[in-house]
């Protein structure tokens, strides 16, 4: 394949980040630069003012083309937030004994059931197959090229929104920028940080961030469902705020220097500095045990954990995975993994892309999702570039929904 340039644009809730990377003939891919800013007009996913929005994102994309020196048009972009759907959905069709099972057979099992219209006011943004059957046959992976008399397909469908889709959209296009391709952050954070294996086995991936906390479980190396809880590891610092009377940077400090996810035995004899506000709005340092801290952090850390424990039972999923991994901003939060594993009852991992040991600013599990997408990027510009050099030169609208369908399916 020709030298070719992807973007990763990740929209969130505290910050947007903006990555460029460059694929290779070999299809190696070597980030060339990332840039961020804060963002200040995300809640749960939900824009609040898009010209800020698209100041903000302008301002990023400049920033990096000056880091990088070519200019920058189309992205890759990450949407997460109580927003995204997540939907099982089955479909069946009658075959014609003794003709193979094709991607035009495939095609009309989807349409069966009208499913490319089933989401009026939701935009579809992946697909994942997660068992066929035909005839008695059961848990098949791929039936293409297989004889039988009915076919059926359960499928894992993710969406989001049509006026976020559109939001979105309409945001980029004031920045001269295109949409390629809308990524979830769930799915992109699981493809950063999950082995194979671990896919394959069954894992739930908590991604603890800013404004939200983002759940995926993968199971037989496929995405099973997406979760959300609509809020984040910032409302331990309104908690902080709020409780010890202190201001943003200093629950912000206390948070990082003196947060934990356990309160420690000798946290109550334990004496640090906090810096109060007083009822006259002014400055008042004081001395107080740590447990004032961390009874607060774990606390509502606790919380996150258990909300996400009952919605993995909620939906059945519990008894696949067999492992947690945490990963976002606030998932380094002392004794999180201890605490994680009292919860869930699983092994506990931090996870860490390994596309940051050549991101060099982007070391942080904070920027898990934002190298997912990248990943998404990469995967999708080498199917691009091999379903360039097999298609016909014109290209009917089959022959476009069999390339939808090798991407999705």
């Amino acid at each position: 394949m020709k030298s070719s340039i992807i973007t990763a644009l990740d929209i969130g809730t505290s910050r947007i980040t903006c990555v460029t990377a460059k694929i290779y003939p070999d299809e190696r891919l070597e980030i060339c630069g990332s840039a961020m800013v804060p963002n200040t007009v995300l809640q749960n996913g939900v824009i609040t003012d898009l010209s800020k929005l698209a100041d903000a994102i302008g301002l990023v994309v400049d920033k990096l083309e000056k880091q990088v020196g070519y200019s920058i048009r189309d992205v890759f972009v990450g949407v997460s937030g109580i927003s995204l759907g997540s939907y099982k959905i089955q479909s069946s069709m009658d075959l014609d004994y003794g003709h193979a099972v094709s991607d035009e057979h495939i095609l009309k099992l989807l349409q069966t059931q009208n499913i490319f219209n089933r989401f009026k006011d939701e935009k579809l943004i992946h697909c994942f197959p997660l068992h066929y059957a035909l005839d008695e046959k059961k848990n098949i992976e791929n039936p293409r090229g297989m004889i039988g008399c009915h076919l059926s397909v359960v499928c894992h469908f993710v969406t989001i929104p049509q006026s976020i889709y559109h939001d979105v959209t309409s945001v980029l296009q004031r920045c001269h920028l295109n949409v390629l391709k809308f990524v979830a952050v769930p799915y992109a954070s699981g493809l950063s940080i999950v082995s194979e294996d671990d896919r394959q086995l069954g894992v739930a991936v908590l991604d603890i961030g800013a404004g939200t906390v983002s759940l995926s479980v993968f199971f037989r190396g496929i995405l099973v469902y997406v979760g959300n809880i609509g809020f984040g590891g910032d409302v331990i610092l309104k908690d902080l705020m709020r409780m010890l009377r202190v201001d943003a940077k200093e629950a912000q400090r206390l948070k990082e220097a003196h947060g934990s996810a356990i309160v420690l035995n000798d946290d109550h004899i334990k004496s640090i500095d906090i810096v109060m506000q007083n009822t006259m709005g002014n400055e008042e340092r004081i001395t107080g045990a740590k447990s004032h801290v961390t009874s607060i952090t774990s606390g509502r850390v606790e919380e996150i954990l258990e909300m996400a424990k009952a919605d993995l039972q909620t939906k059945g999923l519990m008894n696949v995975v067999q492992k947690v991994i945490l990963t976002g901003g606030h998932s380094q939060l002392k004794h999180l993994p201890k605490l994680a594993q009292h919860v869930f009852g699983r092994p506990i991992q931090l996870g860490v892309s390994q596309l940051s040991e050549q991101g060099g600013a982007l070391v942080s599990p904070q920027h898990s999702a934002v190298l997912g997408i990248l990943q998404s990027a990469h995967h999708q510009a080498i199917l691009d570039q091999a379903t360039h050099l097999a298609e016909e030169p014109e290209q009917n609208y089959l022959n476009k929904v069999k390339n939808w369908i090798k991407e999705h399916l």
